[in-house]
């Protein structure tokens, strides 16, 4: 199912520098799925304006490796369909 809904949306599974966008669709869930288990900083705001090297912040470093990591996966599926049409 994922196959046939990757390839009706790029035109193809993969992209030209070997990424293949259902390892990246995994990729992209298991993060989801981690964030929505929840850090503390959901029961006490006030969290997220501490710096991101103190203890317990590892929220704060999850948050910016993702961000980085989802935001390269987006540039990349976005380039591709460019490319295709």
């Amino acid at each position: 199912m994922t196959e046939v809904v990757i390839e009706l949306t790029y035109g193809r599974l993969g992209d030209g520098k070997g990424s293949d966008y259902i390892q990246l669709s995994s990729f992209v869930t298991d993060v989801v799925l981690e964030a929505m288990q929840g850090y503390v900083v959901d029961l006490v705001p006030a969290l997220r304006y501490l710096p991101y090297w103190l203890p317990g912040m590892k929220f704060k470093r999850d948050a910016a490796k993702w961000n980085k990591e989802v935001e390269d996966i987006r540039k990349t599926a976005f380039e591709t369909a460019k490319q295709s049409a």
